[in-house]
């Protein structure tokens, strides 16, 4: 050993660089200095860093990073807020995950740190994490002087024995941040090792490739771990060492078998590597003469045998190990034992002992005290009791412990067990006939496939990010990350490109818009939400706020917020932006993303309505720290322009259509297509011919010359579905096998409904389809109106639509579209129109053509939404009597001096004239959501069923357009038209009564609130307003100031004597909203 390598120089030139150190942070009081501290072992830092803080003539306050941190600058001022300390010592920057990306960040922004630290500021880092500074911030770099700290050779070899015999005896436990610091620390001993020669020694060498894999094998990466282990096992062998050779051998094995799980060929080279090393290992652990290290290995060797079906081996190792375990009084271990033992005996058919003996894992496992234990482990066993429950005639038993067994189980951990679960779970719902939450679980079991590479397509479904599993023993913590599709397709430089735009101060607001179908809201949740979940953009953190639900805007935006933040967020708009100007303060960038936008058109019909998000989006505009991003269908994006003349859209231009603020999403061209479908298929290990890639992508552009993003994974669904990768295979399903692909992958959700439910199934898809090609928006009770005539037993097809529906909803076939009165349904896409008509139309045409006539001739007499009232569907199903009440908010219209406007015209003039005036009102009441009562000579009586705000939206706007009419009329020299609105609010009550002999049935409603609506009507003429509200409908608008009430007197009411308080309504009010 030559004198500079001996502890004792070491340790002397350690103190000299430490003193050097604690005289430079003395003599940079008060300003900024960047000093890097290089040292690549923790056992050797964990003494030095106390040390410094002896030696130093001032206070060093110790920041350690956390593992999940992103900046390096906000970490520290969050850290440190206000105060500025005599000096800073940060440690962990060789444990961050995102340490490129910090690194980068932190170069970006460096003279923000010289701007506000103003103190000595020492980083703690190792050979690579410096070598990465050199490369990701080489300006930082160049600000810092460097004193690098080493161990003593001697030291270091003693310290990775331990480590080794640690290792092997299976008592190395380890943090996800010890994971990443052993891994650094093994490769920087392993190149001062090789120079210095110390490499020769082969049981040194050894260990430090056994613990590099292992490293490796707990951060993830199972192929270098392989590289390490092969390596490791050969030195083993010509030591020779046996029980190490076992050891790796088995680890080996394992390794292989996780990647071998992906492969569906069973003689795929993984699965053959798996079978070799699992013999192998078992014959050296033999020849060792150790039977305790065998019943060790049951944890990993149990689970390839059990994947493999060698029942007889897998028995026989769990029989060796239960005594070794029991003697041990090892509860884990026994339970585990049990269970493997339980699998043998279902796969044996031994349905009672199977049951016992996975009864006994369980109460092994519920006598360990530690809260610690994997409940992943409970959740096998639950599952084993329920598989024997099933084959003991105990459905409603295995439902139960397969729910549990789903709720403690992970699919990160052990992803196998958690898809076997959820497959077992969905057929038992199935046969129970619970159809959703069958349908609901097989949705589940394919997102985690398509999440976690096993499944290429998803059919109408929507991606979502990306996860990685890890073994039982891996430390690393996945988030979820771009979806592989979003990557593969191209798609990637979309989401860069929309992240350079939010982090561009001068870019306040994007619209993403494309036609329906080319993966809108995939694009943004499996690709842009994961990716500024990661992101830190200069110095700030991005708080990332999706939302796709607009019943209630305000309401959800606030939970979102508040989810978000853990604090409370005020349900108004300005508690809104209140809270977002609060997240500029915490140094936070919020992105609001308001993905399917075009929804929010159907919940809120009325411009008026529209305003008020308008003017929050103004107000949004306006933070500096929030952008905006609306995604929604391009037919929509006119409806936008609705706000380009708020004052607050400056910051825009006043262009909201304009080329810096939309961003446009297509369809993929032939090449994408073919390199999409080639990269999806080849990851999920589901290979197609190259000649049927092709033909495929010619099918699905033969329309567009182009491919639609949905349409490719309908098809590609229903090819993983029947397993189909040839280009014969594809041929024999007919003339067109596109088509044919979608009408099996239309039928497969139509089965999944049920075969009871198939025919109602089929009429609804049918239903949400017209002659035109479109897509018709239908209500629950459109639909079960369509459906009356069609199906024998209605009042089970009653039931049958409401499960339809639900399933066609969650399998992204439908959309269901929020509303006020009434939720209403579409079709998912315009190409799947023809599909279904071809297929249902013959049968079908001749019956819808009946049944909808008689129902138009029915509403003449019965409007359709008196129906709604009853809660019916069809005329038919109303009863003599029914009799029903409701709130409503009453709208009675009537023509002044109607008699003498009308004295001079024929009766077909005045005719004519009166069916366009009732055209004009009944026109602006539906489209606010009311329905017309009764015509009585020039009155209209208008019901509003939802928001008394209808009512008063309806008269303001009929007195505009009367305005218009007027203006017209005055040109021509005629007298201008005037009419008198009273509204009031109360309950009514509906009944169905019989009119004269023949016993014709109508409907009649009673209530003092048409009379007083009447009256109010009446009294305009008196105060010489137009519009007069009651007291009772005042104080159930949403925002009452937002009308500029009047009020103007107390009338009596002659039924109770009681006064009521009268309001007029400036209807000029309008043009400000």
């Amino acid at each position: 050993m030559s004198e500079a390598d001996r502890p004792e120089t070491i340790t002397a030139d350690n103190e000299r660089s430490l003193q050097k150190l604690a005289w430079a942070i003395a003599a940079s009081q008060g300003e900024f200095k960047l000093i890097f501290a290089r040292c690549n072992y923790a056992s050797l830092r964990s003494r030095l860093v106390p040390r410094l803080q002896e030696l130093s003539a001032v206070e060093i306050r110790v920041l350690v990073l956390p593992e999940s941190s992103h900046t390096l600058y906000a970490v520290i001022r969050d850290e440190l807020g206000q105060d500025q300390p005599a000096a800073l010592s940060i440690l962990g920057l060789e444990s961050v995950r995102q340490l490129d990306r910090m690194l980068t960040s932190a170069n970006q922004v460096r003279e923000e740190f010289r701007n506000h630290f103003h103190f000595p500021l020492v980083l703690w880092i190792t050979d690579l994490v410096h070598q990465k500074l050199i490369e990701l911030a080489p300006d930082l770099e160049s600000w810092g002087t460097t004193r690098s700290f080493a161990i003593a050779p001697q030291e270091l070899v003693e310290l990775f024995k331990q480590t080794a015999a640690q290792f092997f005896a299976n008592q190395l436990k380890l943090t996800p941040k010890d994971c990443w610091e052993l891994e650094g620390e093994l490769t920087a001993a392993q190149q001062e090792f090789l120079s210095a020669g110390f490499l020769e020694d082969l049981e040194l060498a050894a260990n430090l490739e056994s613990l590099l894999g292992f490293a490796k094998y707990l951060n993830g990466n199972i192929d270098a771990t392989l590289v390490h282990y092969q390596r490791s096992l050969a030195l083993w062998q010509q030591l020779p060492n046996l029980e190490r050779q076992g050891h790796i051998l088995k680890d080996i094995c394992f390794c292989f078998y996780l990647k071998a799980i992906h492969q569906a060929d069973t003689e795929h080279p993984d699965w053959q590597a798996t079978r070799h090393y699992l013999q192998e290992s078992l014959r050296v652990l033999q020849e060792a003469q150790r039977p305790d290290l065998i019943g060790e290995s049951i944890g990993s060797l149990g689970r390839v045998l059990r994947h493999l079906q060698e029942w007889e081996q897998l028995q026989a190792l769990a029989e060796q190990a239960v005594p070794l375990h029991t003697a041990e009084n090892n509860l884990i271990k026994l339970a585990k034992d049990y269970g493997f033992l339980a699998e043998v005996a279902l796969a044996q058919r031994r349905w009672h002992n199977a049951n016992y003996l996975a009864q006994q894992a369980l109460a092994n496992l519920g006598q360990v005290s530690d809260p610690d234990i994997p409940v992943l482990a409970s959740s096998w066993y639950r599952f084993l009791l329920a598989r024997s429950q099933y084959h003991l005639g105990q459905p409603q038993a295995a439902i139960l412990n397969l729910e549990a067994a789903k709720e403690f189980s992970d699919p990160v951990i052990d992803l196998k067990g958690y898809l076997d679960i959820l497959s077992h779970l969905q057929q038992l719902y199935f046969e129970q006939k619970e159809y959703f939450k069958a349908y609901a679980i097989k949705q589940k079991q394919r997102s985690v496939e398509q999440q976690f590479g096993l499944r290429a397509f998803i059919g109408a479904g929507r991606l979502e990010s990306q996860q990685q599993e890890k073994s039982a023993l891996t430390q690393v913590e996945y988030q979820g990350s771009i979806a592989h599709e979003i990557v593969a397709a191209g798609r990637q430089r979309d989401v860069e490109q929309l992240v350079e735009r939010i982090g561009r101060n001068d870019c306040k607001l994007i619209v993403i818009h494309g036609q329906s179908g080319v993966g809108k809201s995939s694009l943004v949740n499996a690709g842009l939400v994961p990716e500024l979940q990661h992101r830190t953009i200069g110095t700030q953190d991005v708080l990332v706020v999706p939302m796709q639900v607009y019943t209630n805007w305000v309401g959800e935006l606030g939970r979102l917020l508040a989810a978000d933040l853990v604090t409370d967020v005020r349900d108004t708009i300005q508690g809104l932006v209140e809270r977002l100007r609060g997240n500029e303060r915490l140094n936070l960038r919020t992105v609001l993303i308001f993905d399917q936008f075009e929804e929010f058109f159907f919940v809120y019909p009325n411009p008026i309505q529209r305003r008020e998000f308008f003017e929050f989006l103004g107000a949004c505009l306006q933070v500096l720290s929030v952008k905006v991003v609306l995604s929604l269908r391009e037919d929509y994006l006119h409806l936008l322009l609705e706000c380009n003349r708020l004052p607050s859209m400056a910051v825009i231009g006043y262009d909201i259509l304009s080329k810096n603020v939309l961003y446009p999403l297509g369809n993929f061209s032939r090449d994408d297509a073919r390199s999409l479908i080639a990269q999806l298929t080849e990851r999920a290990n589901f290979y197609l011919e190259p000649g049927l890639i092709v033909r495929l992508v010619d099918d699905l552009a033969s329309e567009l010359d182009a491919v639609r993003p949905i349409e490719l994974q309908v098809v590609g669904a229903q090819l993983q579905a029947e397993n189909i990768t040839t280009l014969d295979k594809y041929n024999s399903l007919g003339t067109d096998p596109k088509e044919e692909l979608v009408q099996r992958y239309l039928a497969e959700v139509v089965a999944d409904c049920g075969a009871e439910n198939q025919q109602v199934a089929e009429l609804v898809l049918y239903l949400l389809t017209d002659e035109k090609g479109t897509r018709p928006l239908k209500t629950r009770i459109d639909l079960e109106r369509d459906l009356k005539g069609l199906v024998i037993d209605w009042p089970t097809g009653q039931r049958q639509l409401d499960l339809v529906l639900k399933i066609f909803v969650a399998s992204g076939l439908v959309f269901l579209l929020p509303e006020i009165p009434a939720d209403r349904y579409q079709l998912v896409h315009d190409y799947l129109v023809d599909f279904i008509r071809h297929q249902q139309e013959p049968k079908l045409k001749a019956e819808l053509e009946r049944e909808r006539k008689q129902r138009q001739q029915a509403e003449r007499f019965i409007p359709q939404e008196f129906l709604q009232v009853f809660g019916h569907g069809n005329i038919v199903d109303l009863q003599l009597g029914n009799a029903v009440e409701a709130e409503m908010t009453i709208l009675v219209t009537d023509v002044r001096s109607f008699s003498i406007r009308t004295a001079a015209m024929s009766t077909q003039a005045t005719f004519n004239w009166l069916n366009n005036y009732f055209n004009l009102v009944s026109s602006v009441v539906y489209n606010h959501h009311g329905f017309i009562d009764k015509y009585i000579g020039d009155a209209v009586i208008a019901l509003f069923p939802s928001k008394a705000d209808d009512a008063v939206l309806s008269a303001i706007e009929i007195q505009n357009k009367l305005a218009e009419y007027n203006l017209e009329q005055e040109s021509q020299g005629k007298e201008p038209l005037s009419i008198g609105m009273g509204i009031n609010t109360d309950k009514l009550m509906f009944i169905v009564t019989v009119v004269g002999l023949s016993q014709r049935m109508e409907t009649t409603i009673l209530g003092e609130a048409i009379n007083q609506a009447s009256r109010l009507e009446g009294l305009t003429r008196v105060y010489g307003v137009d519009i007069l509200i009651s007291e009772q409908t005042l104080h159930r608008l949403d925002n009452p100031q937002k009308y500029s009430p009047r009020f103007i007197n107390n009338i009596q009411v002659k039924s109770t004597g009681k006064a009521l308080a009268v309001y007029e309504i400036d209807s000029t009010v309008s043009r400000a909203c």
